[in-house]
């Protein structure tokens, strides 16, 4: 069965829209036949009993109307209106007008509301049923048929017919139109959610690296200010070569050096200061990149400031973040060296007042071994 042009709530509008107009209408219609009846004009007692009834007759449909589509009854509401319609349309004058056609143009109402509110093929049906009451009333009434008047009203109801059919058309594509674009919208909708969850989700993880890398990023500055603070704690010089280029020193060779950190770090080592390798023609860099050895070795240098220094050094070569790095450690034995070339000096002076005194002097160890004589011992002997 062919659908209704309209869906069910805008045939329940409509319906609402033709209630309160044909409630209007027919108050109107009731307070003008009134008012004429009152003022006495000329054939209103003869018409006021017919056109009451009628228009008492409309309200009482309208009611009724009104109650089956308040109760849900919608398409009984629509039913009943439109034989209300057609019940007024066939009492609404004599016969005579009505088949001649004058008052019989009132039958497109019902004709016209069939098409839009059943469906567009009911337009015929309604036609059918004016055809019907006029033969009708034409045979009781012994009065002809007016054909230009049925024809004319079958003109009417094909026109009404394609109107219908056309807007019924129309507005298929629409509704076709617009479920397509609820869908649309429902799956856009749909991939904007999973999107936003797949978005989330990305945004969380990504909070979850960065709160990562930042704890791991404080845990190496940490580390990093510890191990920096060991390695400036500890009373060895400590530094690290790239090349020519010293990377790292910390506090104690900066002392042992009298290069602050900066110079360390921002100058070619070569150019700093020749250092002179005891007993060995390699020079300090030399040693350090392990060109001539590896074993600790003993260095003797002028730092920046001029003061002579000795220290105990030991190169080796270890790979720092891909890039090959010589790292040194370096003891300042300068106080030690001292004392011990005080001690020697000490002992020179010793041995040389001990050859040249005039008494024999021997010495001897713990088991009286003898380790020394002066030379006056072999006079005696």
């Amino acid at each position: 069965m062919e659908k209704s042009v309209l869906d069910f709530s805008h045939r329940e509008k409509l319906l609402n829209i033709i209630l309160i107009t044909a409630m209007i209408i027919t108050a109107m219609s009731l307070l003008m036949a009134g008012t004429l009846y009152w003022i006495d004009f000329p054939s209103a007692r003869e018409d006021f009993p017919r056109l009451f009834r009628i228009d008492m007759t409309a309200i009482a449909g309208i009611i009724s109307v009104y109650l089956l589509k308040r109760f849900g009854f919608l398409k009984a509401a629509i039913a009943l209106l439109l034989v209300l319609l057609v019940a007024i349309s066939a009492t609404a004058d004599v016969p005579k007008e009505i088949i001649s056609g004058r008052s019989g143009y009132v039958f497109l109402v019902p004709i016209i509301l069939s098409s839009v509110l059943l469906n567009s093929w009911a337009a015929y049906l309604f036609y059918g049923v004016y055809v019907t009451i006029t033969i009708g009333l034409a045979i009781n009434a012994d009065l002809p048929l007016n054909p230009y008047t049925l024809l004319g009203f079958l003109m009417l109801t094909v026109m009404a017919w394609l109107s219908a059919h056309f807007l019924e058309e129309n507005i298929t594509k629409l509704s076709v139109a617009n479920r397509e674009l609820k869908n649309s919208h429902d799956n856009l909708e749909e991939l904007v959610r999973k999107r936003t969850l797949a978005l989330e989700s990305t945004n969380r993880e990504l909070l979850d690296v960065v709160a990562e890398h930042e704890d791991t990023e404080k845990q190496l500055t940490a580390t990093n200010s510890m191990l920096t603070a060991l390695l400036n704690a500890v009373n060895v010089g400590i530094m690290t070569i790239n090349g020519t280029s010293v990377t790292y020193a910390n506090k104690k060779m900066c002392e042992i050096t009298g290069f602050s950190k900066e110079e360390l770090e921002t100058t070619d080592y070569s150019k700093i200061e020749d250092v002179t390798v005891s007993n060995s023609e390699a020079s300090f860099l030399e040693v350090l990149q392990g060109k001539v050895r590896k074993d600790l070795i003993e260095l003797e240098f002028t730092n920046k400031s001029g003061q002579k220094k000795y220290i105990s050094s030991y190169g080796t070569i270890t790979d720092i973040g891909g890039t090959p790095t010589v790292v040194v450690a370096n003891v300042d034995i300068t106080e030690m060296k001292l004392a011990e070339k005080a001690l020697q000096e000490a002992e020179d002076r010793y041995l040389y007042l001990a050859s040249h005194m005039n008494e024999a002097l021997i010495m001897t160890d713990a088991d009286f071994n003898i380790t020394y004589v002066n030379p006056k011992v072999t006079e005696f002997t």
